[in-house]
């Protein structure tokens, strides 16, 4: 599966573009498959009380 810095090194993500130019990023929805991709990209991980917020857990749950 892709992930952002092994396919695309170096580049820059628009939400890493945002969160250099001062604005508060963070994942909500499906921005990158891994959970722990272009981690460089968020002001802060995203949290979901309902959503299981390991990243363990996280990877168990996208190969279901």
């Amino acid at each position: 599966m892709a992930r952002v810095e092994k396919d695309a090194p170096g580049i820059i993500t628009l939400p890493a573009h945002f969160n250099n130019n001062g604005y508060f990023t963070t994942a909500i929805g499906k921005i990158f498959h891994h959970p722990d991709d272009a981690l460089q990209s968020w002001s802060e991980m995203t949290y979901r009380s309902d959503y299981p917020n390991s990243l363990k857990q996280q990877e168990l749950w996208r190969d279901y």
